[in-house]
């Protein structure tokens, strides 16, 4: 795979389609997150809300600066594949770690039947009530 992404950079049609394929398979995580952090926030969706996509904000921030400290320090265009894989394989080491230590410990997670992805009852009863005012 190292390979193919690093022949795909130095060719203008394979870059496009690359970029494309990133994007897609980046930006198609970030609903599904979205909606679990949001149903596991409880009475404060909006900080959850914005704590999460800071994070998402600030992994690319870290992913730019690192990248560009790789093409400064000599390591050619190529080494930036190598950073994003570095700093993928960390997220996922993270997030594995987070769900072993955290979500199988937590009762009403996804293991014991999918609870957390559950809309709590107030926020049920609140978005009901809502609509029998309009």
């Amino acid at each position: 795979m190292w390979v193919d992404a690093n022949l795909a950079i130095q060719n203008q049609v394979s870059a496009v389609i690359m970029m494309f394929l990133f994007g897609v398979a980046g930006f198609s995580v970030v609903a599904p997150l979205q909606l679990r952090v949001m149903n596991a926030a409880g009475h404060a969706p909006d900080v959850a809300s914005a704590a999460n996509i800071s994070a998402f904000t600030l992994g690319s921030a870290i992913g730019i600066t690192l990248g560009g400290a790789a093409i400064d320090g000599g390591w050619g265009l190529t080494s930036v594949n190598w950073v994003g894989g570095l700093i993928t394989s960390t997220g996922l080491v993270i997030a594995l770690l987070t769900w072993v230590l955290i979500d199988w410990r937590s009762p009403g997670t996804a293991h014991d039947g999918g609870a957390a992805d559950a809309v709590p009852a107030h926020h049920e009863h609140h978005h009901a009530a809502s609509h029998s005012h309009h």
